[in-house]
């Protein structure tokens, strides 16, 4: 059967490649977006690693023009930490901190420490507290950290299960000889700041020291009550330019960052979606039309073969099975060429899971599609009469 299948095939040698094409490309594209909406739903499904509901983020500028990489000035530490208590004075206010980029902020700092690549944050002794992070090993940033000639940082557990074989605390980050020395006082479980479609990364906690010698911190973050309501901001507002006069504070709540992040990074799939979906159907109606004209042309073959005794329904396999031959032959193209990616190292942040679940849902998408265009030319061809079919000979 296989055999008289690929003669079949070898004589329509010209229809069928256009058919592989499309299939082929229609299979790359479904695969593509198969592949990152599995990619965004295993992240989402992963622990966040902290608590932002109900954290406002306080944009400082100092409104002396300086950036966030510049030096504080002395006068400007004392005014930072009188902002700090008076916004922990508030009623409202469970606790407060300093941090150099906001969670769900895009553009956050990078460092790469002998070709370990993480994220970076600088924050004040409070922050734990105020996003609610879950300690799993030593402990967190305290004022005897001040006096020590490295520098304390805290890090996820996935850093510390790559760059250390045992317990990670008391030891230095892998670093050249140049770099300063980067000890770990602690291990918090996660903390994806770029938000819940984010992949899991390497992340650093570094303490921030209230220096004139460090740079500009950049915002705050207040943990207020849960029943907190909006006109509070103008309050908290209020009561930071009273510490520091001419400064400005704008409030931003996380909630709203985080929708931005997650629209951010559910935009490629919304347009890859679409894109995907006009090509299938365009695949769809382009499979119906070969196939229905090939029937058409087919009209003394199939009649003959009703004439010596085949059934309808082996018509209905033979069609169905050229189609299925045709399919799985542009599958295995493509199989070949995807299968590649990950012995190249080419799939990024996508596990190897989520590639596999990727590809086989896209193999099974493509022959549903093939099976579904295939049955109502199929079912066509059931219909030839064997004594009209001669005649139109």
């Amino acid at each position: 059967m296989i055999k008289h299948l690929l003669k079949l095939a070898w004589r329509k040698k010209t229809t069928n490649a256009l058919l592989m094409v499309e299939i082929f490309v229609a299979f790359l594209v479904t695969f593509s977006v198969v592949a990152l909406s599995c990619f965004l739903w295993n992240n989402h499904r992963q622990p966040l690693g902290f608590e932002w509901n109900h954290v406002w983020g306080v944009q400082i500028e100092t409104g002396d023009g300086r950036t966030g990489d510049s030096n504080w000035q002395a006068d400007q530490v004392e005014t930072l930490r009188h902002v700090l208590v008076e916004a922990q004075r508030l009623e409202a206010v469970e606790s407060a901190a300093g941090v150099l980029t906001l969670p769900f902020e895009m553009g956050g700092s990078t460092r790469t420490l002998a070709n370990l690549d993480m994220q970076v944050n600088e924050v004040t002794d409070d922050f734990l507290d105020v996003m609610r992070l879950e300690l799993v090993a030593g402990r967190w940033f305290t004022d005897e950290d001040d006096a020590k000639p490295w520098t304390a940082i805290v890090i996820d557990r996935d850093l510390a299960n790559e760059a250390f074989a045992g317990d990670p605390i008391g030891q230095s980050l892998p670093r050249d000889p140049e770099d300063p020395e980067y000890r770990v006082v602690g291990v918090i479980s996660d903390f994806r700041e770029d938000g819940e479609l984010s992949a899991q990364s390497n992340y650093v906690f570094q303490r921030k020291n209230l220096d004139p010698e460090e740079r500009l911190l950049r915002d705050l973050v207040v943990r207020v009550q849960p029943d907190t309501p909006a006109e509070f901001e103008e309050v908290l507002v209020e009561r930071l330019r009273a510490v520091a006069p001419g400064w400005s504070f704008e409030i931003r709540d996380l909630e709203g960052l985080r929708r931005t992040s997650r629209n951010f990074r559910l935009a490629p799939l919304v347009i890859a979606g679409v894109v995907g979906s006009f090509l299938l159907l365009m695949v769809a109606l382009g499979l119906i039309g070969v196939l229905w004209q090939n029937v058409t042309q087919r009209t003394r073959e199939l009649g003959l073969r009703r004439a010596v005794g085949a059934h309808r329904r082996e018509i209905y396999q033979q069609i169905l099975s050229e189609l299925a031959l045709v399919t799985t032959a542009s599958l295995a193209l493509g199989v070949g060429l995807l299968v590649q990616l990950p012995f190249l190292d080419l799939i990024g942040d996508i596990s190897r899971s989520v590639f596999l679940t990727a590809l086989v849902t896209s193999i099974l998408v493509m022959y549903s599609l093939t099976l579904l265009c295939g049955l109502y030319p199929s079912w066509l061809a059931t219909r030839v009469d064997a004594a009209d079919a001669l005649r139109s000979e």
